[in-house]
């Protein structure tokens, strides 16, 4: 017997359900199912975990067409960075199995430096005519990113277009754009983009404000229907809560999209429990809101045993910004009842008690004093006990799960025992994380104790596991800067794959902006700034740091002259920048504040704040 079934994590439940019911008949099923690995690796670790899948990756260029793309890049002069590669390495990046699927336009976009890839992007899509064509285009995107299709008859529901009207006057501008696709459960015609990175692109450059992003989303819920069951996939496809968290800078619209879609359905668990997930991930969010949406999933689903486990973890969350260690211990004691009741045995809930355990071991050391009497000790070195042996047992039983010895390294990290952390983080990346959380905290470590050359190693293999990773690409290019042996190109590749258009990676666009000083780009510079100061948080490096950053530290000192003269701050003029620029009082040395005068000349060192560019170590110009 024979079953096909599309995005398994839709559909992990009955699956597992029907798998166990079969294999209690002994009636033999082969399941042949098609999921991101994203949402794989989120949503059905359990399904993973009782029924072991063999696992197959669908590629999109061929060897021969990588060969014949290579010689037409080499022939117009357009490799970027494979330029210094041999012609074998060439098509061996393009075939690299970890690069984005194979998929032609995405591989040109990470491989090669031509025209920002965002930039053909909105191109494209502003050439769009007529704007109702252009309006689906970014609806279908806007799908698309989140792994879900666009049926017919929820893009008619959305925009108000019927279908044949969609077919005979809108289809011909989208015909290189829009994928047409059978939807498997109605047979009904559903669309995409050409590749879920486009669709990615296409949403952030069309809609690059958090609020802009709100209220595309919204309006696409608003359209659906929860009573077919496609636009109910839509709607929790859309509705992911870490995914939210991580694309929105402001929790306000992010919850803006949670009431569209529970009020678009009401009765799913889902939707409470995804945006309870929200509210705890996003820096912004709310604790007790969390634990008020869990218990509302619970309420609405109360025997499945994954709302009671958001709720476990929501507690343990509590516990650990409680203010006092009363209410940690309540918020604790809570967590383990929530995860008791929890019969099944999966890894989810194994490791949340595991974090529990070392929540408790890192509070016990914090609160010990300088020197503990015995009995202090004796409990500590007790609760560490504990923790390490329930994480020993933990591995063993879920051998294939990561995150348990990125609990452990996290544990020694705190302990101090960084040979310890080193060797936990190598278990874990060899045992194929699902993130590159580990692989980033050992760079760390290996950085300090084995040179930068290490570290950048074990980050370039992160690159290639995860290609996609924006604070992956973030480190290599700050360690790269660091390394004065570095190619310039290669840091602002990965400082320009650190971030994407509409994100609130405000970090890495600093970093690039500082980039783009250091390399004589100063318009495109000022323009970044420009954007970060009109984005970012309210509270984003309004002041210029006290230290050198990999970037600053390779400026050289300037000189320039006085312009203007305020009680405690200068604006100084100097060549190649088209303003003059502040100098705080606390930044003049060597000189008496009072007696600089206008027209003076000094030399300087720069750095930056979210603005542009700040004079430091001001200095007066001899000889």
């Amino acid at each position: 017997m024979l079953l096909f079934v599309d995005q398994v994590s839709l559909h992990a439940g009955e699956v597992a359900e029907l798998l166990s019911k079969l294999i209690e008949r002994n009636i033999p099923i082969t399941i042949i199912g098609s999921e991101r690995e994203a949402d794989w690796s989120t949503y059905c670790r359990e399904l993973e975990e009782a029924f072991k899948p063999d696992f197959y990756t669908i590629n999109n260029l061929s060897s021969r067409e990588a060969e014949e793309l290579v010689d037409l890049l080499d022939r117009h002069d357009c490799l970027g960075l494979l330029k210094e590669k041999s012609k074998s390495e060439r098509i061996a990046a393009f075939m690299d199995e970890d690069r984005s699927d194979r998929q032609l336009l995405v591989a040109l976009h990470e491989l090669t430096q031509g025209k920002p890839f965002e930039e053909i992007s909105l191109d494209e899509y502003q050439r769009i005519l007529p704007d109702a064509a252009r309006s689906l285009y970014l609806d279908i995107s806007t799908m698309h990113q989140y792994g879900v299709s666009a049926r017919a008859g929820a893009i008619s529901r959305i925009s108000g277009i019927s279908f044949s009207d969609f077919e005979q006057d809108f289809f011909e501008p989208l015909a290189d754009k829009v994928k047409v696709i059978e939807d498997k459960w109605t047979g009904d015609n559903a669309y995409r983009a050409r590749h879920p990175k486009v669709a990615e692109l296409v949403f952030g450059v069309a809609c690059r404000e958090d609020s802009e992003k709100a209220k595309q989303l919204s309006r696409i819920i608003a359209g659906l229907d929860s009573g077919f069951s496609s636009d109910q996939r839509i709607l929790e496809g859309v509705c992911k809560g870490r995914k939210l968290a991580e694309d929105f800078n402001s929790i306000y619209d992010a919850r803006q999209i949670y009431n569209a879609a529970i009020q678009s359905s009401p009765e799913s668990a889902f939707l409470f429990q995804q945006a309870a997930i929200c509210e705890y991930t996003h820096k912004q969010g709310s604790l007790h809101k969390a634990q008020e949406l869990a218990e509302t999933a619970r309420r609405v689903d109360p025997h499945n045993h994954i709302y009671i486990h958001t709720l476990a973890e929501v507690s343990r969350r509590r516990a650990r910004a409680a203010p006092t260690q009363v209410e940690a211990d309540r918020m604790r004691n809570q967590s383990r009842a929530y995860l008791n009741e929890v019969w099944l045995k999966n890894p989810v809930k194994d490791l949340t008690f595991c974090n529990l355990l070392v929540d408790e071991a890192i509070d016990m050391l914090l609160s010990l004093s300088d020197e503990p009497k015995d009995y202090e000790v004796i409990d500590f070195d007790a609760k560490v006990d504990r923790a390490i042996e329930r994480l020993q047992r933990a591995q063993r039983e879920h051998p294939n799960e990561s995150e348990f010895l990125s609990v452990e390294a996290r544990l020694w990290q705190k302990l101090g025992d960084s040979d310890k952390a080193m060797k936990s983080l190598e278990r874990s990346i060899a045992a194929q994380p699902r993130n590159s959380g580990a692989f980033i905290r050992l760079a760390r470590i290996q950085r300090g104790r084995l040179g930068t050359d290490v570290s950048i190693k074990t980050l370039k293999i992160a690159s290639e596991k995860f290609p996609d990773d924006k604070g992956v690409h973030l480190q290599i290019a700050l360690q790269l800067a660091a390394d004065t042996n570095s190619e310039q190109q290669e840091i602002g590749h990965h400082l320009r794959r650190a971030f994407a258009p509409g994100d609130h990676n405000f970090d890495a666009r600093f970093y690039f902006a500082e980039f783009l000083f250091w390399t004589g780009r100063i318009s495109e510079s000022l323009d970044m700034f420009s954007r970060i100061d009109r984005r970012a948080p309210s509270a984003f490096r309004n002041s210029a740091p006290s230290s050198e950053d990999p970037i600053t530290s390779k400026l050289p000192a300037y000189d320039g002259t006085v312009e203007t003269k305020k009680d405690r701050f200068l604006f100084i003029r100097f060549a190649g920048y088209p303003t003059p620029i502040f100098a705080h009082i606390s930044s003049v040395f060597d000189m008496n504040f009072e007696d600089i005068e206008t027209g003076q000349a000094v030399r300087f060192r720069l750095r930056f704040n979210r603005k542009g560019p700040v004079a430091v170590q001001v200095t007066a110009r001899r000889g």
